[in-house]
């Protein structure tokens, strides 16, 4: 048996699409909305379930998905589980549900621009970026508008 919870709009997960307005971010992912092959770049330390929703939502509306999961390299306080562990919790979480995407580490460079080039290099091709997070969505719009889309 599957349960779904039914989360209050307010704690739902909020995502940022990559592409558009610099100031339209924290939204719900859009009914009416297909997308393509989609990057998501997401901690998920620890995945939750506002992370498992958000992913077998965003599966079912997308041809394929591509979960980056960030801070793949650290081990510590801010990222108590490593990396193993953390696709592991994904797999769980998504298994029966969804088959249209893959899971891929993404390390801290500690250089946004060294971050950005093995983003696009690991996930190329890609129709659009989804993530919760500001600071890496704005590095990809700064690449992405300012000549570093290749």
């Amino acid at each position: 048996m599957t349960y779904k919870l039914d989360i209050p709009e307010f704690l739902q997960y909020k995502y940022a699409h990559a592409g558009e307005a610099v100031d339209d971010y924290q939204r719900i992912l859009p009914d009416d909305k297909i997308f393509g092959e989609v990057v998501t770049i997401m901690r998920a330390n620890p995945p939750h379930i506002n992370h498992t929703n958000m992913l077998r939502e965003l599966c079912k509306k997308s041809v394929f998905v591509k979960v980056n999961l960030g801070s793949s390299n650290k081990f510590n306080e801010k990222n108590p589980f490593k990396i193993e562990e953390r696709q592991d919790m994904i797999e769980l979480a998504l298994k029966g549900h969804c088959k249209n995407y893959e899971i891929k580490p993404l390390p801290d460079f500690g250089d946004d621009n060294a971050w950005f080039n093995h983003l696009w290099k690991i996930n190329h091709p890609f129709t659009e970026v989804i993530s919760n997070n500001q600071y890496d969505l704005n590095i990809y719009r700064k690449n992405q508008f300012e000549g570093g889309v290749k």
